[in-house]
């Protein structure tokens, strides 16, 4: 299983925030990106942070309320 792939982040006030998509938005925006000539710069020493699924955040804090 690969577990890298493009993401979109939208920005507001300083603050990043992971956007939502749809099995088929996800697979468009993958398809697009991944169609690119040149090569994407990924920052990887420039890290946001570790990601986790919404579902990883909720198994985390089911057991801490």
């Amino acid at each position: 299983m690969n577990n890298e792939g493009f993401a979109l982040i939208y920005v507001r006030d300083g603050v990043a925030y992971p956007v939502e998509l749809t099995e088929e938005q996800n697979g468009m925006l993958q398809s697009t990106l991944n169609a690119f000539a040149q090569p994407i710069h990924v920052g990887i020493d420039a890290p946001l942070g570790e990601v986790i699924t919404l579902a990883e955040r909720e198994a985390s804090t089911d057991g801490h309320s």
